[in-house]
């Protein structure tokens, strides 16, 4: 069992009973001695084995880094953190990140502001600089990070005051599985989106794709998104594999700067 607070694995604790109880009798203060004593906590036990897990790595540094030993501010939300909290965009990763906060991007774009620093441009999809104008999909991602702070040194150009790296999906070895996601509203919005791998053990084969119909409360709002993401794995040497990965995407929205916009001034 792992063990914390260590100044405090043999501690004296004077009670000093000085009452007026004891002072109409005369007596003197007592000094109670207590045995030794050990604080654990077994949730640093959780948050380690979390922290040494090779999936929680930085891979926007391209290292293969452990997150505990990454000498940056750094959120990862991986792929079944955004699953469960219903996560479907760069904005509400955004949301659940301290120090970073969401900007309109124009209506057509994601824009985070790091540490108060407005950004369109320093997103990485697996430590490639990726800064076209456009709302990234979350379909095929692995894992999300973002890192807090100045980042130039690390990335070259910006990284003033932040980055956000996607982790996307790679086709995985020995291993076959699928997984289909749907979800629909009563504005009729609806999306769907599915995840395949064929896994031989020298070669593996992953599909990721997606659809979304944009609708909401308001007028004059609506849209598609269409994204296909294959990718290929063959185990070259032990130590070596070649990896195949393309991605298609297709968004055709109203740019919405609060008042949806019809083809003017946009």
């Amino acid at each position: 069992m792992n063990k914390i607070a260590q100044a405090l694995k043999t501690a004296t604790l004077p009670l000093v009973l000085a009452s007026p109880l004891y002072q109409a009798h005369g007596q003197s203060p007592e000094i109670l001695e207590l045995d030794a004593f050990v604080v654990t906590d077994t949730r640093l036990e959780e948050l380690e084995r979390i922290a040494a897990d090779n999936s929680n790595t930085v891979t926007s540094y391209k290292t293969g880094t452990a997150l505990k030993d990454t000498p940056q501010s750094v959120t990862v939300l991986t792929a079944e953190e955004i699953q469960k909290q219903g996560i479907d965009s760069i904005s509400d990763v955004v949301d659940y990140t301290p120090g970073v906060t969401n900007s309109l991007g124009e209506g057509h774009r994601d824009a985070v502001v790091f540490r108060g620093v407005r950004s369109t441009a320093d997103f990485f999809a697996d430590g490639v600089r990726d800064d076209v104008q456009y709302y990234r999909g979350l379909y095929n991602v692995d894992q999300v990070e973002v890192l807090r702070g100045p980042n130039a040194l690390t990335f070259g150009r910006g990284g003033t005051g932040g980055v956000l790296n996607r982790s996307l999906k790679r086709a995985e070895l020995g291993t076959n599985f699928g997984q289909i996601q749907t979800s629909f509203d009563t504005f009729d919005a609806y999306s769907g989106q599915f995840d395949v791998n064929l896994g031989a053990e020298r070669a593996a084969f992953r599909l990721n794709a997606h659809f979304d119909e944009l609708k909401n409360h308001r007028d004059f709002f609506d849209g598609t998104r269409v994204g296909v993401n294959p990718t290929f794995t063959y185990q070259l040497t032990e130590d070596t594999q070649l990896r195949f990965a393309y991605e298609y995407a297709n968004h055709e929205r109203f740019i919405d700067r609060g008042i949806p916009n019809d083809g003017f001034g946009g």
